[in-house]
């Protein structure tokens, strides 16, 4: 460039939150594992078959990946998720803190929790993610009062 250098970053990235644990279930394809090997020069494992299938298109499956936080600070009463969410529930992440007292969620060191969902069709993702109080209660006790239910979500 007749300006100057123009810097571009290369760098795999694979995502955090367990995303590419998400990712390797829905498409049995290892994300990081192959990125390592790109990195060290090594040739990347065969997918199975049943990843290259995925990959061919002859299986479509749809995932989301969901954080469970609070809006507000204070101490843990409950967190429970109810059984509704069984069917959809691939794993869950439980990170709530050993001490009980929860902060406010402004980053994702902050999560109470990471579920990794899979869903039959994308009517049932969006009928399940919209509407979380149907299958999650979260209690804060914030001086004598009850905090309110936070949770964000990314489709995957």
């Amino acid at each position: 460039d007749a300006a100057g250098v123009v810097l571009i970053e290369l760098a795999p990235r694979n995502g955090g939150g367990f995303i590419p644990d998400l990712q390797q279930h829905l498409t049995g394809f290892d994300f990081v594992g192959n990125t390592l090997c790109a990195a060290l020069g090594q040739p990347a494992p065969s997918p199975s078959p049943s990843a290259a299938d995925r990959a061919a298109g002859t299986e479509f499956r749809i995932g989301s990946h969901v954080f469970i936080h609070s809006r507000t600070a204070g101490r843990l009463v409950r967190l429970s998720i109810t059984d509704d969410l069984a069917p959809f529930l691939y794993q869950w992440h439980d990170m709530t803190p050993n001490d009980g007292w929860v902060r406010r969620y402004v980053r994702s060191d902050q999560r109470l929790g990471v579920l990794l969902l899979e869903f039959p069709d994308l009517e049932t993702q969006r009928r399940v993610i919209d509407h979380p109080e149907q299958w999650l209660t979260l209690e804060i006790a914030v001086q004598g009062q009850r905090g309110v239910l936070g949770v964000t979500s990314e489709g995957a």
